[in-house]
């Protein structure tokens, strides 16, 4: 994977040293050592969220790159990226351990405890294991695969520390999102729907069964964030399109939030979606399943930036016939940006944008019906306090330029016009209206359809012609 192979990491960590520099251990007053080893004994506990993990980070990068090879440095950097729960930080940390076993294990510091070191960073991927199968595409649990082997190698001597990589390395593999459990009933998408659902792709319903216990941990922010996916993830098991997944879910990743990331031109230390992964659901996007849209709802769980993903979500949901639950995912953007609006602008740290030009165009749409009655019941109490030039003016000023959703517009204002008694001007206007749209193709009255018809046929092409 180019995510793991290029990584900028691997470099400063084998970046050469003195022969003295790689052997010595850092020296116990080392202020950076000092700062680091106390944050990083924060993690677990009530004092976690106070911990600068980008800094620390950096500071173990630092050191690695200029003065020592200490092996509770590696100890200490895995641990935050097995911690992330990411699948793509989680292989970056074996990529990194393996990098170091091969070049530094026989020479570097502390010769007497670097074993248990190992065994405690092993045991931490055990601790990862669920996570990342929870929400590793295949390309990244075969990347696993190899790196664990890769390891094992290096370490073949050592039989007691190969056998737990043999049983991390069956762990890794498996997916733990193959299909939602089948039963014998069906429960169908909505009727007004059903036609443009395959039935292949017909929603499991899950067999009642007795609810798991939770723990209710609000001990930190970060907790009970966990807490809140934990009850989500539940819910998705026994309904999977109910409404109040998708809604705690992004309650759960956002809640805690107070700024947006910190950014220079407009670029944040974010760190991107590996391109295999997006390029795996846009491949799997044409055979669109329940499946698919778990693992691309799982991934939003572990990247709250990655808003080209609730993109993806609504769309699965409209293919599988869940409109409705396609427009709360989109509120739920919208009630997230409606506080921090600057995030539509930020990129991640690899310059990819949060929002990607798809992802505006499908955010700022309007549901045409739905939010011209909105309009209107809005234009209405207008009416009703402020006289009838102010419910005009309301909806003029919500009307878009998109030729359906204007018709609606001008449909709301005869409507408006019918209740303040001005029956011989909306008459004339409505006939206006009708004649009007009546003279628009499909194209014209709603080119947004036919432009992301355009957009899939010129994907579809490049792939039939690679």
């Amino acid at each position: 994977m180019e995510f793991i192979a290029q990584h900028p990491w691997r470099d400063l960590l084998l970046k050469p040293l003195s022969p003295a520099q790689q052997q010595q251990a850092i020296a116990s007053n080392n202020s950076d050592w000092e700062y680091i080893d106390s944050e990083m004994a924060k993690l677990g506990t009530i004092s976690h969220e106070t911990v600068n993990i980008a800094d620390v980070q950096d500071r173990i990068l630092n050191l690695f790159a200029e003065e020592t090879k200490d092996f509770r440095l590696l100890a200490h950097l895995a641990n935050t990226l097995q911690r992330s729960e990411r699948p793509a930080s989680i292989l970056l940390a074996i990529a990194l351990l393996a990098d170091y076993v091969e070049t530094y294990w026989d020479i570097a510091a502390p010769q007497k405890n670097k074993r248990r070191i190992a065994q405690m960073i092993i045991q931490r991927f055990s601790n990862a294991k669920e996570a990342f199968c929870h929400a590793a595409i295949e390309e990244e649990r075969e990347q696993s695969t190899k790196e664990f082997i890769r390891l094992k190698q290096l370490w073949q001597s050592d039989s007691a520390l190969c056998e737990e990589l043999d049983k991390l390395i069956v762990s890794y593999a498996k997916s733990s999102i193959t299909e939602l459990p089948v039963a014998q009933t069906v429960s169908p998408a909505p009727a007004s729907h059903s036609a443009s659902v395959p039935t292949s792709q017909a929603q499991p319903a899950v067999a009642s069964k007795p609810l798991p216990h939770v723990h209710l941990d609000d001990s930190s922010e970060r907790a009970w964030s966990k807490t809140l996916l934990k009850i989500a993830e539940i819910e998705a098991e026994r309904s999977f399109s109910t409404p109040l997944c998708f809604q705690l879910r992004r309650h759960a990743i956002w809640f805690n939030a107070s700024v947006p990331p910190a950014a220079g031109n407009h670029v944040t230390t974010v760190p991107p979606l590996p391109a295999e992964k997006i390029s795996e659901f846009d491949r799997e996007f044409s055979q669109a399943s329940y499946a698919l849209w778990a693992k691309v709802e799982n991934t939003i769980a572990y990247s709250p930036y990655w808003f080209d993903g609730h993109c993806l979500s609504a769309r699965i949901a409209d293919k599988l016939g869940h409109s409705g639950i396609a427009d709360v995912i989109r509120n739920e953007l919208k009630y997230f940006l409606e506080r921090f609006p600057d995030c539509q602008s930020l990129c991640f740290s690899n310059g990819a944008p949060f929002m990607n030009e798809k992802t505006q165009k499908w955010f700022n749409q309007k549901e045409s019906r739905q939010a011209t009655n909105e309009e209107y019941q809005q234009a209405l109490a207008l009416f009703d306090t402020e006289g009838l030039q102010a419910a005009l003016d309301s909806l003029e000023q919500a009307a878009s330029d998109q030729p359906r959703s204007l018709s609606y517009s001008q449909l709301s204002t005869i409507q408006l016009l019918k209740q303040a008694g001005c029956h011989k001007i909306a008459n004339h206007q409505l006939e206006n209206l009708i004649h009007r749209t009546t003279q628009l193709s499909a194209q014209e009255w709603e080119p947004s359809f036919f432009d992301s018809c355009n957009e899939l046929k010129e994907t579809l092409g490049n792939k039939e012609s690679s």
